[in-house]
């Protein structure tokens, strides 16, 4: 503790020079729709021999965004054409991609690994927040927000960079034809940034303020 002592000296430093950039959360009114794998996950149904994976995806207000229900044997190949033959939200997003096969959006749809199934959930919710984004028109300016960051390492190559830059495109046309705001947010609910820093930020006091508070984080934070 000794020895490591100056390296809290110098993120107590990092801490202390954000802290003119710390600013009060204010109450406001806003419309919002936050979007959930619902019940946290997978739900799983088992009764010998047979397994079921219910992957549910709801959003804030309870309505049914998405559902499908697999087994660890279903076919990957077949399952991806059918999401393309009834144009769901994940068969738009590979059509949009210009992509024919589930392994075309991540390595992990190549079914080598029985984990595939958790992918699987990612990547419907992925799609649901893509045609929430891409495919409705808002009636107000709306903040939309996933529950998890805005990255994520199942999308293989630069399929999640593709999948941005088509989100960006279709804010900027509400913004222009229908003169909404339309917000994406990611919710961290753990993050390593915070755990490096928290003693240095009690330290520092930089968010006692009486009040909840928020602060952008430098990049080389």
């Amino acid at each position: 503790a000794t020895r490591d002592f100056r390296l809290l000296e110098d993120l107590i430093a990092q801490a202390r020079e954000i802290a003119p950039a710390v600013r009060p959360i204010r109450p406001r009114s806003a419309t919002s729709v936050a979007l959930t794998a619902a019940d946290g996950g997978n739900n799983a149904v088992a009764f010998n021999p047979f397994s079921l994976q219910i992957i549910r995806v709801v959003d804030s207000a309870g309505k049914e965004l998405f559902l499908d229900v697999v087994s660890p044997v279903t076919d990957i190949d077949e399952l991806g054409r059918r999401h393309l033959a009834e144009r769901t939200v994940l068969g738009g997003l590979m059509t949009d991609l210009g992509i024919t096969r589930l392994a075309g959006l991540s390595p992990v749809m190549a079914g080598r690994s029985p984990r595939w199934v958790g992918a699987y959930r990612d990547l419907c919710e992925w799609a649901t927040l893509y045609d929430l984004v891409c495919n409705h028109s808002f009636a107000a300016d709306t903040l939309v927000v996933r529950d998890g960051l805005l990255r994520t390492t199942i999308f293989g190559g630069d399929v999640l960079v593709r999948v941005g830059h088509l989100m960006k495109a279709a804010i900027e046309r509400q913004a222009l034809e229908n003169r909404r705001r339309v917000w994406v947010a990611g919710l961290a609910k753990k993050t390593k940034v915070l755990d490096h820093y928290r003693l240095a930020m009690s330290l520092a006091d930089i968010f006692d303020r009486g009040t909840p508070c928020f602060v952008p984080v430098p990049r080389r934070m």
